[in-house]
């Protein structure tokens, strides 16, 4: 009887044990996958004259208008295709049009070792090279957004807000630029895209979201958001659509929530004045937020000119070779010896979802909902149609 009741608590402590190691908000099954979904163009590589594809294995068919479809298995397992004038060119065969359409055994290739699953459309650019275009599925789209958008660790609830807001994105880009041969970048010029497939967590969070989708006024948004707001996001009027500016204190502990940056009042002149009279005071025009809308330069003449903020910053920061100036929400202080930019918050416009906000408020209880209506209060979640 003892011996049964030792191992009655033995198994008893066993379960404990288990239970208490497992953490909910961590799923991380092998088998999360997506059903099939709306189409979307990604833009890889812009503009190139040749471009490597790397075959794990069986053939790879071309399609071509005028031509008959042809399938190709490169001995090596590589395929090489070059833009001549007129013409794509691979070993051995000619397409002289102007768009190819490449179709993968089971949609896998690789390019500069990052794996793809999808198809691929060439298409010449005029004055040289060819654009990459990378056919692939809405909701596997998606989960590479999420993976290179945030961490994977961070609360299941801030991965499925980034999953709305970046499909809402891509949707929206896709309802507005139907007459072009791409829908988006794969890169931050729209949204950033993982060259590796994401996990299983961030596929999980995609997939309990699927169709899900940000709408104002019965249009699907343009869903804006950024890594920290520095304490408050933008009010805007973009596209129709209306941007609320809200406080937010949650995203103090982002490495990006405070920064500086010194520039040589030299760098400040060749951007601003040239070789015209020294700059020698600056004013600054703000937005309610607190964000800085203009910039007023006087010289020592007394002549003063007003520069948008925004081409200030997006030129200081091509000067400078890095993002110094992070956000809009700044001051500045002259020095003798530089310009000193005192700033919180990281995200070229500062508007919607603070992606470091997200992750406080999701780790505090708050689930996808309750975040996304605390960043965008004029829209609502609705199932694509």
């Amino acid at each position: 009887m003892n011996r049964l009741l030792w191992f009655g608590c033995f198994i008893l402590l066993v379960g404990v044990i288990l239970l208490l190691s497992f953490d909910i908000d961590r799923p991380d099954f092998p088998d999360v996958s997506f059903e099939p979904s709306p189409p979307i163009r990604v833009l890889l590589f812009n503009k190139k004259q040749d471009i490597t594809v790397a075959l794990p294995r069986g053939e790879v068919s071309i399609e071509a208008e005028g031509y008959k479809r042809v399938s190709i298995s490169p001995p090596n397992g590589k395929l090489r295709f070059e833009r001549e004038p007129g013409r794509f060119r691979l070993s051995g065969y000619h397409f002289e049009v102007p768009r190819i359409r490449l179709i993968f055994p089971e949609g896998r290739f690789d390019i500069r070792n990052s794996r793809y699953k999808g198809n691929l459309i060439l298409q010449a650019m005029e004055g040289g090279g060819f654009d990459i275009v990378f056919e692939t599925e809405l909701e596997p789209y998606v989960s590479r957004v999420v993976a290179a958008e945030m961490s994977e660790d961070w609360p299941l609830e801030a991965l499925r807000s980034q999953a709305i807001i970046a499909r809402s994105f891509a949707v929206s880009h896709i309802q507005r630029h139907r007459g072009r041969h791409y829908d988006l970048w794969g890169n931050s010029r729209s949204q950033a895209y993982s060259r590796q497939p994401a996990s299983a967590r961030v596929r999980l969070a995609t997939l309990s979201t699927a169709g899900e989708l940000l709408y104002q006024d019965d249009k699907v948004l343009i869903a804006y958001y950024h890594s920290t707001c520095g304490g408050h996001t933008r009010n805007s009027r973009i596209a129709g659509f209306t941007y609320t500016g809200v406080e937010c204190h949650h995203c103090s502990d982002s490495p990006h929530y405070r920064w500086e940056a010194k520039v040589s009042p030299e760098i400040v002149q060749t951007l601003v004045a040239g070789s015209g009279p020294a700059l020698r005071s600056i004013d600054t025009s703000r937005e309610p937020t607190g964000h800085v809308r203009s910039l007023t330069f006087t010289d020592v003449s007394g002549t003063a000119f007003q520069v948008p903020v925004v081409q200030f910053r997006r030129s200081l920061n091509q000067t400078l070779g890095h993002e110094a100036i992070k956000s809009l929400l700044f001051n500045i202080v002259q020095g003798p010896n530089n310009w000193h930019f005192q700033g919180r918050g990281w995200g070229y416009h500062g508007m919607g979802l603070c992606q470091f906000g997200a992750r406080s408020l999701a780790a505090s209880g708050l689930d996808h909902g309750a975040i996304l209506k605390r960043y965008y209060p004029l829209a609502q979640i609705q199932k694509a149609p």
